[in-house]
């Protein structure tokens, strides 16, 4: 109720301190808008209808660039596929494909078989210079290519030959090996029986070639596709793949009935902009100046409105980092001035609770989180916490408005209840909270996944469980010479034993050996220390070793935080709690 009181009075004065526009400057804004609204409509008719002109001139070129691509494909590829059936009508090649048409049995190819076959072969290498090889493929598992190698095939070949059966009247157009080939199945033209395939591919310059004869308007994109769907032309990893610039495109297609080819041309629209520009520079210098007042006006009202609001943005940083002495200086009495007093007086809290519970009690997170639930004023935070959302939102800042909501959310997982326990789900969703929080803080990083099944989602763990660790990772995984993106994945599973196994990695600088061996004595001395001793770990690493007290005095001595010295890459941590508490039950 106060939270919605606080509200509503700031929601009075800011209504009473809005600014009424004079009589003077009504008038200014209305000719203002008497004259340049008039002129944009006219600009923009104008501009339309020399658009549309010159879009249908470009669309005529297109279309006649893509009909005279189509003919010549067609002619190209058509004698390439009469190519693929003279083997058919070859007495030697019938003769070789019949006698190894049994898959069941793996027969040698003679010599005699061998040199027919190559002839064959090689006469369709000599017949287009564009021809690189071609390869025959008996049923029973004999390569044979026109330089006279006889291979094995492998199964890596069937996936074109899968395509090939679809349709054993077709010959087919792939990419191959940076450049093309013409597939497709052999039939008997006798009795119609299955005798194998043929494969002839073509030279790497064989389709830019025949382009080289084609004058594409300027800015212009071509791309051709098979019917199977793949892209033949720019091949893939040759070249981008066409539209993938965000640009406005006009197209053509034509899709070919020999070949079943698809030629596209697209256009950049991008060029016919700049002729557009020129007719309207003389009006936008017009009305430039008339528009150069409300402009300063408007940058000195941001300028003046998201000053202080960056300062505080600073300083909500600055606490993130966890200097929570930092404050904030008021310098005025509006909405403004009471964000910052609300920062001020949530910073204080928050440093209080600090200086009480972490530094009186550093046994376990368990301790520290009850002290934090018994001295912490729940209410106050919300009140605080909605307050300051209010008002960023106000002022449009929806960046420190979603820090704030990301921060109440911790906050309310925080001290939501008297347990120390939550379902994995909800500390995942604080996890995630803090996460957003620091992406204000530190810009390398780059993304957090998580890979939880179902089943895994609703075991209760102790609370404040992954923080510390993501935590470190930031501290201490961020390359800050480098700037280079750092990623953590987290991944959750349920062992044979029963047990519940997170496993947290990133890809950020990776340990140096000392750095290994330190925090894998702070885990030792962790689990020598009795529970109630007061200690210190030695370097960085105690909220680590925290969490591994936590969970031997939770689960027993088989559970616990261990470091996967393995990993090189980066840090991976791996996190063992068992079913149920130790001792229950």
């Amino acid at each position: 109720m106060e939270a919605q009181e606080k509200i509503q009075q700031t929601r009075k004065r800011k209504r009473w301190l809005r600014p009424r526009f004079s009589y003077i400057g009504s008038l200014t804004l209305g000719s203002i808008l008497l004259v340049t609204i008039p002129l944009f409509i006219a600009m923009l008719v104008a501009g339309q209808r020399i658009v549309r002109y010159m879009e249908q001139t470009v669309q005529q070129r297109v279309d006649q660039t893509v009909g005279y691509l189509n003919t010549t494909l067609d002619q190209y590829f058509s004698e390439l596929r009469d190519l693929t059936i003279l083997p058919l009508y070859d007495g030697d090649v019938q003769t070789v494909l019949l006698a190894h048409a049994d898959p069941e049995q793996q027969k040698y190819l003679t010599f005699e078989e061998q040199s027919k076959a190559t002839a064959a072969l090689s006469s369709i290498v000599y017949e287009k210079p564009t021809v690189r090889s071609t390869d025959l493929y008996l049923l029973d598992g004999n390569q044979l290519n026109s330089s006279s190698s006889v291979l094995k095939w492998t199964h890596g070949e069937r996936k074109w030959m899968e395509v090939c059966d679809g349709d054993q009247y077709r010959t087919f157009i792939l990419p191959w090996g940076g450049s093309l080939a013409l597939v497709r199945r052999l039939q008997d033209p006798l009795t119609g029986r299955h005798a194998g395939y043929i494969k002839v591919e073509l030279e790497q310059s064989a389709v830019p070639s025949l382009l080289q004869q084609v004058s594409l308007p300027e800015g212009s994109e071509l791309s051709i596709c098979n019917d199977v769907g793949q892209r033949i032309y720019p091949l893939p990893g040759g070249g981008p793949a066409p539209g993938g610039s965000g640009e406005k495109y006009l197209s053509g297609f034509m899709t070919s009935a020999s070949t079943n080819l698809k030629v596209v041309v697209r256009v950049a629209t991008s060029g016919l902009e700049e002729d557009i520009r020129a007719l309207f520079s003389f009006a936008v210098a017009v009305i430039a100046c008339a528009l150069a007042l409300s402009w300063l006006f408007a940058v000195a009202a941001s300028v003046k409105l998201t000053r202080p609001i960056l300062e505080l943005k600073e300083k909500m940083a600055q606490v993130g980092e966890g200097r929570f002495s930092t404050r904030a200086t008021v310098q005025s009495r509006d909405e403004i001035g009471q964000l910052e007093a609300m920062f001020n007086s949530m910073a204080e809290s928050i440093e209080m609770l600090i200086n009480e519970v972490y530094e009186e009690s550093l046994a376990s997170k368990e301790a520290q989180i009850s002290a934090l639930q018994s001295q912490i004023n729940p209410h106050f935070l919300y009140n605080t916490l909605e307050t300051i959302n209010m008002m960023a939102i106000n002022c449009e800042n929806y960046e420190v408005s979603e820090a704030v909501s990301n921060l109440g959310q911790m906050m309310h997982y925080c001290v939501s209840n008297e347990q120390h326990f939550a379902p994995l789900a909800e500390e995942l969703r604080f996890l995630q909270a803090y996460y957003d929080i620091q992406t204000l803080r530190f810009e390398d990083l780059r993304s957090l996944r998580v890979n939880a099944p179902e089943e895994v989602l609703g075991l209760p763990v102790p609370k404040l469980l992954l923080q510390p660790f993501v935590e470190n990772i930031m501290r201490h995984g961020l390359d800050t010479a480098s700037h280079r993106p750092l990623d953590i994945w987290l991944t959750a599973r349920l062992a044979g034993s029963g047990q519940l196994v997170l496993v947290i990695q990133n890809n950020g600088r990776p340990m140096t050996g000392q750095e290994r061996q330190r925090v894998n004595e702070n885990l030792r001395k962790a689990e020598s220390t009795p529970p109630n001793a007061p200690w210190k770990a030695s370097g960085h690493g105690y909220g680590l070793t925290n969490v591994h007290r936590r969970l031997r005095l939770i689960y027993g001595e088989a559970c616990g935080v261990f470091l996967d010295d393995s990993y090189t890459d980066g840090v991976r941590f791996v996190l063992r709690l068992g079913c149920a508490p130790h001792g229950a039950g």
